[in-house]
């Protein structure tokens, strides 16, 4: 019988300053592409910045990609432009089912409530529909039943949007170079783009004239912020405000004991996928108490503070770190096993429709 042919879409096609692919889609969809290739004919999207790093699969060829983080009305007029001819190609495209990598919800609602053919639609999220305004409600409830399955990191998330879903990670875990081959330089890191989201005052503040050893490295969106900090730094805590490549990532990330994901409580309603990036490096995880992050409590990977990370260094005041290190890496090492075989399954079964796996249904 002859295999399915499903497309792995992303309309935005991201690059950072420097023309490099950037946010979730590239490594989203080679871990997909990979689960999926046995049972599909796997296609993905890519632009001409993306063919480089997606040139082990297939490519359905995009015209445009978008520049991250821009602001201004003509900006956002361009954005919009280059989204809506990037998703007509998608939408056209031969691929029976297509699974179409987060994207502005409003924007998506348009362009699918002009699309009558028959694929399957699948969307990938990271948000929580019922935070967003009354008019994306109301045009996505305008064009749900285009839409034939969700796939989120969040139990809310997935069931916002009202149709069949499964709960899996943002990342999926390929073990490519097993456990960390870089010295650890730091005992605790916190790496990625610095914007609102992320307590970085709490982490210096917790830090200061202590015996540990912390990188804060990401550009800072507002600038005022690393100035004011700045001043306050000492000798142990190191910053590195500009941007930071794949490679230097994997690397920070590597050398590091621990990894802290400082977030504020605007993560309640998304997911992360540094969490997993660091785990699947077998790096415990310090970070707050926000709804993405309970499963680090329940599961032991980790500590979750209320208010700030001081609370983790009064919490070692009286064990050793490298006990609490060899104590977390057992845990993590049997999560990620049985993570990875239930996420691939669910995944699998999920698109192909199977009765081995019944997804949650939620009516509208």
């Amino acid at each position: 019988m002859e295999k399915e042919t499903l497309l792995i879409a992303d309309c935005l096609q991201l690059v950072d300053v420097n023309g490099q692919p950037s946010g979730h889609y590239w490594k989203t969809a080679t871990q997909y592409a990979e689960t999926l290739k046995e049972h599909f004919n796997v296609q993905v999207t890519a632009s001409a910045n993306y063919t480089d790093i997606l040139n082990g699969y297939p490519l359905l060829p995009l015209k445009h990609t978008i520049l991250d983080h821009q602001t201004g009305a003509v900006n956002k007029i361009k954005r919009l432009y280059k989204l809506f001819a990037n998703m007509f190609r998608i939408l056209n495209s031969k691929s029976s089912k297509v699974i179409i990598q987060a994207v502005d919800i409003f924007a998506l609602c348009l362009c699918l409530l002009f699309y009558f053919g028959g694929k399957e639609i699948y969307l990938i999220r990271y948000d929580n529909l019922s935070h967003k305004s009354e008019l994306k409600r109301f045009v996505y409830r305008l064009i749900s039943r285009k839409i034939k399955g969700v796939i989120s990191g969040l139990e809310d998330s997935m069931s916002s949007y009202q149709r069949e879903g499964i709960v899996i990670p943002d990342y999926l875990f390929f073990d490519t170079a097993g456990q960390s081959v870089h010295k650890e330089k730091y005992d605790f890191v916190t790496v990625g783009i610095i914007r609102d989201d992320k307590n970085i005052e709490d982490i210096v503040d917790s830090f200061i004239n202590t015996p540990y050893r912390v990188c804060i490295a990401g550009r800072f969106v507002d600038n005022n912020r690393y100035e004011a900090i700045k001043p306050r730094l000492t000798d142990n805590i190191e910053v590195i405000n500009s941007y930071i490549s794949e490679e230097q990532y994997n690397e920070l990330l590597e050398s590091s004991k621990f990894v802290i994901l400082p977030y504020k409580s605007s993560y309640n309603s998304t997911s992360s996928g540094v969490v997993f990036d660091s785990l699947y490096k077998y790096k415990p995880v310090i970070t707050s108490n926000v709804a993405c992050m309970q499963f680090i409590r329940s599961e032991n990977l980790g500590f979750v503070y209320q208010h700030s990370v001081r609370e983790y260094l009064q919490f070692m005041e009286s064990r050793s770190m490298e006990g609490l290190l060899g104590d977390y890496k057992v845990h993590i090492t049997s999560y990620i096993a049985r993570l990875d075989h239930e996420s691939k399954n669910k995944l699998i079964y999920f698109i192909k429709g199977q009765p081995d796996y019944k997804p949650v249904r939620h009516a509208i």
